[in-house]
This record gives C-alpha cells, sequence and structure tokens, in this order.
C-alpha cells in the first residue's frame, strides 16, 4: 500500500531538472522537425508539384501527434508534479519481470502502481517475490528512491 507524502527539496529540484530536459529536447524536435518535413516535401515535389502540400500536411499531421503523445503528455504530468509535490511512498511486492524491446519492466500488485520501467541494472537486482521499498511522484512516475530491506537499488533524489 501506498501514501501520499509530500517532496523535499531535492525531489522538486530533481523533477524541475527533468521538466527543463524534456522541455528543451521537445523544443529541439519542433525546430528540426519542421523543417526536416518541409525538406521532404520539397523533394517529393520535384517530380510532380502537386505532392508538395499533401506530403507536407500529412508529415507536420505525423510531427504534431507524436509530439503530443510522447512531449506533451509527459510535460503536463511533471509540470502537475511541480505543482502539487506529492510522492507515493511504501512498500510494494514484485509480481512480474518483464523485458521487451530494452524495456524492463516490474510488475506489482497494487491498485496505486501496476508497473514501472526501470534500468537494466536495476531491474538486474530485483527477484519476482522481493518486498521493495518506493519513493515515486505522483504523476510522471518519476522513481526517487527504490530499496530491498535496507540495500538501495535505485537513488535519483
Amino acid at each position: 500500500m501506498l501514501t501520499q507524502s509530500f517532496f523535499d527539496s531535492s525531489n522538486a529540484a530533481r523533477i524541475e531538472a527533468s521538466y527543463k530536459r524534456v522541455k528543451q529536447i521537445a523544443f529541439l524536435v519542433i525546430l528540426v522537425g519542421v523543417p526536416v518535413e518541409f525538406l521532404i516535401a520539397f523533394l517529393g515535389s520535384q517530380k510532380s508539384r502537386m505532392v508538395f502540400w499533401p506530403v507536407l500536411i500529412f508529415g507536420l499531421a505525423i510531427l504534431i501527434w507524436a509530439f503530443y503523445a510522447v512531449f506533451l503528455k509527459m510535460l503536463k504530468s511533471l509540470k502537475q508534479d511541480l505543482s502539487e509535490q506529492i510522492k507515493l511512498v511504501g512498500e510494494l511486492q514484485v509480481i512480474s519481470k518483464s523485458e521487451k524491446d530494452k524495456q524492463w519492466l516490474i510488475g506489482f500488485e497494487s491498485t496505486d502502481l501496476d508497473i514501472i520501467n526501470l534500468k537494466q541494472d536495476a531491474f538486474e537486482k530485483i527477484n519476482i517475490g522481493d518486498t521493495l521499498s518506493i519513493e515515486i511522484s505522483k504523476y510522471a512516475k518519476h522513481i526517487f528512491k527504490l530499496s530491498r530491506d535496507g540495500e538501495t537499488i535505485m537513488n535519483n533524489s
């Protein structure tokens, strides 16, 4: 069972740094993506001038959709964490482990948090049936601390 607690100063600083980093990457994607879409449309229109606008509109639509799906949702959850500054703290039992496409997922027996994505080194330290102590941000699911029997597995605070 997880309980709610407030961020300490290091938690807030960590979320603020993540927010700034994601914002910078999102800006860079737009800065590079839009000109690349124009270049693709221009190159496609070399054989037929009728191709430019459909290719440009289709490419920009895909870019905007991907931008929303990846960056805006992440930025919104990080911003909500910053404004409310609530983290979930408690102990959870590991019920599953899976690795797919370089994503190392740990599943829990909890209604508050069902699955988290870890780095490979932390993933390898955890076994099914382990009881883990966790501190995680409420909305963005940023892990501040993960430990087992007093042994720190991850410490991002």
